[in-house]
């Protein structure tokens, strides 16, 4: 697996997915971020077993096929300390390698064949908005979130969808 991405694109993502990561064991596999291209688009997960994030990236360049599973808090750390510029990752013997000019990280994977499936409902409706889009727009009412009153109604944000068009409350 090899992929070439700018930093803004791949912070934002992985930034999103910490909250669906497994904190407390460092060493399970759902601590990790699965990475897999294919096709010339990068497909992100992260999951705890109880919820889980995916998202889609077409934004990459110079890419081979492949899978790996990386340690998102890791991941995160390193691409926070890179310049905003093209990121490059590639797999060479059981570890992702992360290079910038430079600077050059390397992050021990797990086996990607064993990383968990996220359960999908086929009785759900899809909904397909931009991962960018709907990153800023959770950020934007973060803010607004209240965790320490007894009102519930309170302690959480809305995320109203029609039928063309996603409101954020």
């Amino acid at each position: 697996m090899k992929f070439v991405i700018t930093k803004n694109i791949i912070e934002n993502i992985v930034a999103s997915m910490q909250p669906f990561l497994e904190k407390k064991d460092a060493s399970s596999i759902t601590s990790h971020i699965y990475l897999e291209v294919s096709n010339a688009h990068l497909n992100l997960k992260a999951t705890d077993y109880e919820i889980g994030l995916e998202a889609n990236i077409d934004s990459i360049t110079d890419s081979v096929d492949g899978k790996a599973t990386v340690n998102g808090s890791n991941l995160l750390g390193i691409i926070k300390r890179l310049k905003a510029e093209e990121i490059i990752f590639e797999i060479e013997t059981n570890n992702l390698i992360i290079k910038q000019k430079k600077s050059t990280f390397k992050l021990p994977m797990y086996n990607a064949e064993e990383y968990p499936k996220l359960n999908a409902s086929s009785s759900l409706k899809e909904l397909k908005i931009s991962s960018m889009n709907f990153i800023n727009s959770i950020k934007k009412i973060t803010p607004a979130i209240d965790n320490n009153n007894p009102k519930y109604e309170l302690n959480g944000a809305l995320i109203d969808i029609k039928s063309s068009k996603v409101n954020f409350v």
